[in-house]
Formats: C-alpha cells, sequence, structure tokens
C-alpha cells in the first residue's frame, strides 16, 4: 500500500515563503519547491479555519458539509459550530473503514477524536477537556513526549501579547514543538499509510505578529528545520509529501463595523440592556473578565459553564459591546461573513439596492472597502447552504469587516479585540499553498487549485475510489508520467447524498454528539 505524509501549514501563504526561499533561508521548502510541484490553492469562503480544513478533509464545498462559518443557523437559532455539525465523512473516515492505517495530528476541525487510528483533535477541543487523543491510552504518551500535550495555544498566549510580544513569540514555538514532537514520535513509533501532522502555529503568530515580520520569518524556520526529518522519513518510506494551508494571509488596516452602519440605517437595532447589565458595564465586569478569571480553575469553569442558564449569561455584558436584538433587526450580521435577513423583513428590503450600497462603501479616506457581494444561493451548493448569511461580503485587501457593535457605534478602527485589548495586524487571505514532493511527483507549477482537490487526490494516490458527490478533482498534473498513479484510472463511487447523511447522522447520534440533524 503507498504512503502519503500530509503536512498541514495553517494560514501558510506564498507571501512568506517565497522571498524566504529566494534568499536560501528556508532549505527544505526550497529543495521541495525546486525539486517537486507547486501552485496556489485557493481557499472556501469564508476562508477561515474551520471551513477550509474541512473542505480540504471531506472533497466538498461548505454548503456541503454544512461547517460555513464559526457560527452558523440550525434549528431556527444561531450555534456555535463543531464537528457534529459536519454532515459528510472525511477521508479519514472513508480511506480508515478501508483498513488504510491513519495517524492523524493536531485535527483543528474534528473534536472529539474519532476511532480513525490515531487522531489527535486540536482547535475545537473544549479548554476543559482531557479527552483529545483516540485511543484514550496513548493521552500519557503524547504527555510524555511533548512534555505536556496542548491540543491548541493556551489563552494566556493573548493576554501576553499586550504586554510581552517577545514572551508570545516563545509561547508560539513551544506550541509548534509539541505539535512537531508528538508527530514524528508518533509516526516513526506506530504504522501508518497516511500520516499528518497539522501546524497551527503559524496562524497564531500571523495574526498579530505581522509588523514584526522577523518573528514570523524566524517561524518559519523553525517549521523549515522540522521538516527536514519527514522529509528523511518519506524517503525511507517511499512515501509522497503533500503540504497544504486551510487559507493565506495578508496584512489588514482596517475594520469596518457593518451592524454599525445598518443601525445608522435604522435596520439593525441593540438589545435592550437589564439595568444590572448597565451597572455590571458601568464597575468593568464583563462576559470575558468573568470568563478569564473562571478559567484559573478549569473545574469551575467546567462547572459554571454546564450549569449557568443562558439567561444569567445574556445579563453580563460585552466589553464595550452592545448584543444585537436579532428578532427586532431587519438585518444584521452575526458573524465576520455577511448578512443575515429576518424572514419577516424579506419582502421588504430591495436586495439589488442593498447589494449595490454595500459595493460602493468606502472608508473615512475615500477608499473603496469591499471587493465583492455576493448572494449565498451564487457562492454555495448543497444541503447545508441555509446555514450561511443571506449575503456575503468580502473586503479588499487590508480591510476586514467586523460584526461588533461598539457602544459609541463606530463605524470604522484599528483593528482592535476588545476582549483582550489587543491588535491584530494579520488577517486571512484567500490564496494559500500547495507542494507536493516525492518519488511520483513532477517538477512543475500548477495552475490554481481548490482546497477540495486535496482530499479526492489523496484518495486516487492510495487506490481509493472518489465518492461522486465530492466537488473536488484529482491534481493529476503534480504526478510524474511515468508514474503509476498518473496513468491509473481514476474510480469513482456512486453514492446518494441521502444515504451519506444518514452514515453521519446515524454516527454521530450513536456517539451521542449534539449537532445539526433536523
Amino acid at each position: 500500500m503507498p504512503k502519503t505524509l500530509f503536512i498541514g501549514i495553517d494560514g501558510g501563504t506564498w507571501n512568506i515563503l517565497e522571498p524566504l526561499i529566494r534568499d536560501g533561508k528556508l532549505k527544505r521548502f526550497k529543495e521541495m519547491v525546486e525539486n517537486g510541484a507547486h501552485g496556489t490553492l485557493r481557499s472556501t469562503i469564508p476562508y477561515t479555519t474551520l471551513a477550509g480544513w474541512t473542505s480540504t478533509f471531506t472533497g466538498v464545498n461548505p454548503g456541503k458539509h454544512g461547517l460555513i462559518d464559526n457560527m452558523i443557523y440550525e434549528g431556527g437559532e444561531f450555534r456555535l459550530a463543531n464537528s457534529s455539525y459536519r454532515m459528510v465523512p472525511t477521508i479519514w473516515n472513508l480511506m480508515s473503514n478501508k483498513g488504510v492505517k491513519i495517524t492523524l495530528v493536531n485535527d483543528p476541525v474534528t473534536y472529539p477524536p474519532e476511532p480513525i487510528g490515531i487522531h489527535i483533535t486540536g482547535l475545537l477541543t473544549p479548554f476543559t477537556s482531557n479527552n483529545y487523543t483516540h485511543p484514550p491510552t496513548l493521552k500519557k504518551e503524547i504527555d510524555k513526549i511533548a512534555n505536556g500535550y496542548i491540543p491548541d495555544i493556551q489563552r494566556d498566549y493573548y493576554e501576553t501579547l499586550s504586554k510581552d510580544l517577545e514572551q508570545a513569540f516563545k509561547m508560539v514555538e513551544d506550541y509548534s514543538n509539541k505539535i512537531n514532537r508528538v508527530g514524528k514520535y508518533l509516526l516513526k513509533n506506530y504504522e501508518w499509510n497516511l500520516g499528518c501532522v497539522i501546524f497551527t502555529s503559524t496562524d497564531r503568530l500571523q495574526h498579530f505578529f505581522w509588523h514584526k515580520k522577523q518573528y514570523i520569518y524566524n517561524h518559519y524556520r523553525t517549521i523549515d528545520s522540522y521538516l527536514k526529518e519527514y522529509l528523511d522519513m518519506a524517503s525511507e518510506e517511499e512515501a509522497n509529501i503533500i503540504i497544504t494551508s486551510d487559507h493565506g494571509f495578508t496584512e489588514v488596516h482596517t475594520f469596518f463595523y457593518i451592524n454599525a452602519w445598518l443601525y445608522r440605517k435604522g435596520l439593525v437595532l441593540p438589545r435592550r440592556e437589564a439595568k444590572i447589565t448597565y451597572e455590571l458595564r458601568r464597575w468593568g465586569i464583563t462576559r470575558s473578565s468573568v470568563i478569564k478569571t473562571l478559567r484559573k480553575s478549569r473545574l469551575l469553569y467546567k462547572i459554571m459553564k454546564t450549569l449557568t442558564p443562558k439567561r444569567v449569561k445574556r445579563l453580563l455584558p460585552l466589553a464595550e459591546r452592545l448584543q444585537i436584538d436579532y428578532e427586532k433587526s431587519k438585518i444584521y450580521a452575526v458573524t465576520n461573513l455577511g448578512l443575515f435577513i429576518n424572514k419577516e423583513d424579506s419582502e421588504n428590503i430591495n436586495l439589488k439596492e442593498l447589494l449595490r450600497e454595500i459595493k460602493s462603501l468606502k472608508d473615512e479616506e475615500g477608499q473603496s472597502l469591499i471587493e465583492d457581494v455576493i448572494t449565498r444561493e451564487e457562492l454555495y451548493t448543497g444541503k447545508y447552504s441555509y446555514r450561511a448569511p443571506h449575503i456575503i461580503i468580502l473586503p479588499k485587501k487590508g480591510y476586514k469587516v467586523r460584526s461588533e457593535l461598539f457602544t459609541d457605534f463606530r463605524l470604522y478602527s484599528q483593528p482592535y479585540y476588545a476582549d483582550y485589548n489587543i491588535k491584530p495586524t494579520g488577517e486571512h487571505a484567500i490564496e494559500g499553498i500547495l507542494i507536493a514532493y516525492g518519488p511520483d511527483i513532477a517538477h512543475r507549477e500548477v495552475n490554481q487549485k481548490i482546497v477540495w482537490d486535496i482530499a479526492p487526490t489523496i484518495l486516487h494516490i492510495h487506490g481509493q475510489p472518489i465518492p461522486d458527490y465530492f466537488d473536488g478533482q484529482v491534481i493529476k498534473e503534480i504526478f510524474k508520467e511515468s508514474s503509476e498513479i498518473k496513468t491509473r484510472k481514476i474510480k469513482i463511487m456512486k453514492t446518494s447524498a441521502k444515504t451519506i447523511m444518514k452514515k453521519r447522522i446515524s454516527w454521530i447520534k450513536s456517539h451521542k454528539l449534539s449537532g445539526g440533524i433536523n
């Protein structure tokens, strides 16, 4: 059975890689680019970790897998997205069912861990959970190897950013080192056909260090140093290596607050605050400050999060911000992706005129803010497109459309996160990276591909059939003309979407997960 080593670089971007490779600062990346295939990999819209990696691992657009944004509309309310809302299987599920041995380290879009071989979860792992490995017995083993493994960078990183950049950088380096040590240990000591290690440290760093490029350059050099052993390992195993990102990265210099703009047009209404909420705000007691205090004790945090009624949580004010009354507002943003229109007001909204107004938005200096405005029907296909906003807003480079409604109803600001009093300088971009290297890989630059092309490509490498509901295509041009993978006919598996959904829902129910199974 062939072997593939997949390395994920969250937020990996040619904006950083190209100058460093050109200057000879990244020896392993340089070797792979000069002797393998490489190109641009277009992300999903939104170009976020949750949507991007999920499409990478499922081969479909967000309208089919259902994880369209960090908050989704399901069951008549807005819910924080998690992998129980993913309505199609991943390639890890498909391949492990066919006997492919899988090792997956730091999966940022799945929790709890699934029985797919060796599975270690990442970003979606709750703060209070110790359940992030399959098999469960692996936890003690990787804790020892990593000197205390962590599924994601800890919250104190964001608190440190406003005080000590040097210390915050060390925290990112330590986090990546834990992922690396565990990844190499598992690949060396356990049998695998498909190994996957994902570094999310690059994303965490680039959001806040884009104006301090030397830190970013140093971290990419750290990642490059990790690659030496992976390259040696792949050579010994005669494995092909695929490196991708979920999205790219670029600068951000201006936040535009779309709900404040809609408020000024009489379309958004803030929720009327209770007297106690007003008083708590006056005393500086906010939701984020209470959470920060509770997080000092995992047990206390878990108890309070579980037992505190929703109505009590709502009484706590947001830091410097107002809550939006979704029922009384005609149109509003819940996340940074776009706008929801209240069903009762849909016939009274001149959609064409609204799209035109949004497209023509300008900043305080008269510069155009918006690259494009699209309806969800134009963007997504699939049963779960209804989870997306009705209107999708894509900002121009350097701008970020935000959903916060501040107490002063500001329209613009420099990038600012009120909960931590920190200022990001980097933001996601749609163009990420694709690098392939190994015995079957050709030396060429490939045309732009899409993240959902990765899943069918990996399936094809391993001789596995590709479900006919996939949106992605096998990237055949990365393979040598003499390679058996290149000449082998692509197998297509006919599967009804209904059957796939039933299997996924059955799995969710059997594991007692909450999710979008209406």
